[in-house]
């Protein structure tokens, strides 16, 4: 195995510039989503928001890790097979656990929202499948990319919330959410 320095030190600056964009876009949309929702609203958005993504967390179940491994070791495999199956699995997994999540709130808006808070964890389950498989790839350009194309579509998707509306409800900002998981 031929080990190269400079590629694994341009991989770890570019996840590290990567991290530190995502991290200043965050904080910019959690203060201009905290301005607009309220604290009520934001509670309600966090609470979907960490359903959906604790949902799509443990619904990976180790299949990307094993769908890695298993191209790595180079077996002849069903590669295409597993693949779509682990997709299928893991976006049903999510959207099950997603709507037992929501059976621990009692909030009205957040069970009004449940549909919604499956749909996002189950295509959140779906996409961090696929980052999980940018393990495939060593210069984790497709990783690095979904990880800065999801927040940035985020605030992208927030700033007209602010321009067209004076109030911003939960459910605005919970379809706009959807739609950036969705659209990546």
């Amino acid at each position: 195995m031929t080990f190269r320095l400079s590629g694994l030190t341009g991989a770890v600056g570019k996840t590290l510039m990567t991290t530190v964009g995502v991290t200043a876009i965050s904080f910019i949309s959690s203060v201009l989503t905290a301005r607009m929702l309220g604290p009520e609203g934001r509670g309600l958005l966090s609470a979907a928001l960490m359903i959906g993504t604790l949902a799509a967390g443990v619904a990976q179940l180790g299949l990307a890790s094993s769908f890695v491994y298993h191209v790595g070791a180079s077996r002849r495999f069903p590669y295409l097979k597993l693949l779509l199956c682990s997709v299928l699995l893991v976006g049903s997994v999510a959207a099950v656990l997603g709507w037992l999540g929501g059976q621990l709130r009692s909030d009205v808006q957040l069970k009004e929202a449940l549909p919604w808070i499956i749909a996002l964890a189950a295509f959140l389950g779906t996409q961090n499948y696929f980052c999980l498989l940018a393990q495939l790839k060593s210069d984790l350009k497709f990783f690095n990319g979904m990880r800065f194309s999801l927040v940035l579509a985020n605030l992208l998707l927030l700033l007209p919330l602010i321009v067209m509306y004076h109030t911003v409800h939960f459910m605005q900002l919970l379809y706009c959410q959807l739609a950036v998981v969705v659209g990546l």
